[in-house]
């Protein structure tokens, strides 16, 4: 009689598998927020470009190449409101040109001329 006992594959553990798949999506989910990213960031769409670079670098935050997408986004919403802040304020619609200007310093607080302008208005 043979004392061996077998193993099914059933009772094998399932962890490896599970690890596997779990890195997978996240390396997808990564990728397509960057991807939306960059999307959106090709489309002028500067605030929701923001939106997906901040989402893939906090699923991956060790790739620079996320990171410097970010800031080029940040850099670029924050341009977009300050030129809709100078439409506004040419336009004498201040407290709407006070927005844009806030708006731009939430993504670029270093930005002077945002903070400069806001104070002005």
């Amino acid at each position: 009689m043979s004392t061996h006992t077998q193993v099914s594959s059933r009772s094998r553990p399932v962890w490896p598998a599970l690890v596997l798949m779990a890195a997978a999506l996240l390396t997808t989910a990564c990728a397509s927020a960057a991807r939306q990213g960059r999307r959106s960031a090709e489309a002028g769409d500067w605030a929701t470009a923001v939106q997906y670079y901040q989402r893939a670098l906090l699923d991956d935050p060790d790739r620079p190449e996320y990171r410097i997408a970010l800031e080029r986004a940040l850099i670029n919403a924050s341009r977009a409101h300050i030129t809709a802040g100078r439409a506004f304020e040419a336009q004498q619609e201040l407290s709407a040109a006070l927005r844009e200007f806030r708006s731009a310093a939430e993504y670029d607080p270093s930005n002077s001329e945002v903070v400069a302008r806001a104070a002005t208005l």
